[in-house]
């Protein structure tokens, strides 16, 4: 009886023990983590609640003011700047009556930062710093979101659609309006005001020189075109860099290829050469220049101009002339001591399909760009449409770098991209219009020799017009690009 009674008081051994401390961890490795995730999505509602509350009270700001104002809107909308759990209206309103109209009110989580918008057409946009969480909500949104904490400032994109809403009460007083892109080394965005037709021009960056002069590269292509577009419209520009023009064969260099697409030149003992101009082109995506969705999208190209080739053998030999359709080949010199099994040909310019040979007959032409895989002794070919081919030593058959070609969708002669098309696999529509639809009428495309396209290259050189001075003209571009974008007329 006594073995019996203590039978049922038995505790539990170690192992069993153990066992559920094992259980009850693995429960809690697994428990937890949900229960985290759920009061950080439980966090993460409640600031984006209290980012539509601070949306409704600046609405509500919106309607009293105008009460208060007989209609009255000011042409820059409404600013609040939010600090320290305060929303406080930034604009200068001394000229209407703001009666107890500093501040927004509101319930909810405080802001610690931020910026609230609701520009002139009503549309609202903020970036906020509620409880650690970043809640956005663009101009062409609903909803607001929850963003990256460390990237919570007021987007640049935003700030350029706010300052464009605020040209747009102003159309008709902007007729003739410019904006000019000078090179930069990296692409712009614009965002157009108006519903309207524009004029965009582009000038491709020429190429670089050899032995410490420019004699015989080429000079960069001109294009432009008018073209029928909505208010808010989002483009990126591109502006091609000039090519680099090398010091002296005693000094051997390796010089970076023109922003945009443009080829890196390699000079060694008795060679000097220059790198490629880089292309000027407008895009529909931006990203970094060499992204092959943001080059799809492209819709306007003026190419660069091949690098120069100087040998103490024979001189200079003359590079190619970003083209029109098609760039201008890149001049070949053999000197006597070259071998029969020299290839005998100069580089070739990129087309409106493919890009250009070097001088052994190797792809360095692509698509937006040229690139040779040997960077020794390469002689930079032009940026373009597709980029013209480079130039290279094979043993006393040097050649100068090749041109690249231009692109504008709805010129005759063009050939756009397929929208399905890919890095690996690009396939062409056999007609000229960009897949978006968007196409330009008036067209002009003048190479960098000075001669004007249509579906052929034209007989007599007819130059292009000089972007510091527009009532004069030149027969190509000899420097860095330029981009103008001008507002003809409105809708």
């Amino acid at each position: 009886m006594n073995k019996n009674f203590k039978n049922k008081n038995k505790g539990f051994t170690l192992i069993e023990l153990l066992a559920v401390i094992v259980i009850l961890a693995i429960i809690a490795l697994i428990a937890v983590p949900q229960i985290l995730n759920i009061l950080n999505n439980v966090r993460k509602n409640a600031a984006i609640d209290s980012a539509n509350g601070i949306i409704k009270s600046a609405e509500n700001y919106v309607t009293t003011f105008m009460l208060q104002n007989t209609g009255a809107y000011p042409q820059e909308g409404f600013i609040f700047n939010c600090e320290n759990g305060k929303c406080s209206i930034k604009n200068n309103l001394e000229n209407y009556n703001i009666d107890n109209l500093t501040e927004l009110s509101f319930k909810g989580t405080k802001p610690t930062s931020g910026t609230v918008i609701i520009d002139n057409n009503g549309d609202t946009s903020l970036s906020l710093n509620l409880n650690n969480f970043c809640v956005k909500k663009h101009f062409d949104e609903d909803t607001p979101y929850i963003d990256d904490i460390e990237n919570c400032e007021f987007e640049q994109k935003e700030q350029l659609r706010y300052e464009a809403s605020i040209l747009n009460s102003s159309c008709s007083t902007l007729i003739g309006k410019e904006w000019n892109f000078e090179y930069k080394g990296q692409g712009e965005e614009i965002i157009l005001p108006c519903d309207g037709t524009y004029k965009i021009e582009l000038w491709g960056a020429g190429g670089g020189g050899s032995n410490n002069k420019r004699e015989a590269a080429g000079d960069g292509a001109y294009t432009s075109g008018n073209i029928k577009l909505t208010k808010y419209t989002d483009l990126y520009i591109y502006v091609g860099g000039a090519g680099i023009t090398d010091i002296e064969y005693t000094n051997p260099t390796t010089s970076l290829g023109g922003y945009n697409g443009g080829e890196t030149s390699d000079s060694h003992q008795y060679i000097s050469v220059g790198s490629g101009g880089g292309a000027t082109d407008v895009r529909l995506i931006g990203g970094e220049w060499n992204k092959f969705e943001s080059l799809k999208s492209r819709i306007m190209v003026a190419a660069g101009g091949g690098g120069q080739e100087y040998w103490i053998n024979v001189g200079n030999m003359q590079a190619g002339a970003a083209g029109g359709l098609i760039g201008y080949e890149g001049e070949q010199k053999t000197a006597l001591e070259a071998s029969d099994t020299v290839i005998k040909a100069p580089a070739t310019g990129g087309t409106q399909t493919s890009g250009g040979l070097n001088n052994k007959n190797e792809l360095t032409g692509f698509f937006g760009y040229s690139y040779s895989q040997i960077h020794s002794r390469v002689t930079g070919g032009g940026g373009g449409y597709y980029g013209g081919g480079s130039g290279i030593d094979q043993g006393f058959a040097p050649s100068a770098g090749a041109g690249g070609s231009s692109f504008i969708s709805g010129h005759n002669g063009c050939d756009a991209i397929e929208e399905s098309s890919t890095e690996k696999n690009i396939t062409h529509t056999n007609q000229s219009i960009h897949y978006s639809g968007l196409y330009f009428t008036d067209t002009k495309m003048i190479d960098g020799k000075g001669y004007q396209w249509t579906d052929v290259v034209g007989e007599t050189v007819v130059g292009m017009p000089d972007y510091n001075n527009p009532t004069t003209t030149m027969t190509g571009n000899s420097g860095n690009g330029y981009a103008r974008i001008t507002l003809l007329s409105i809708n």
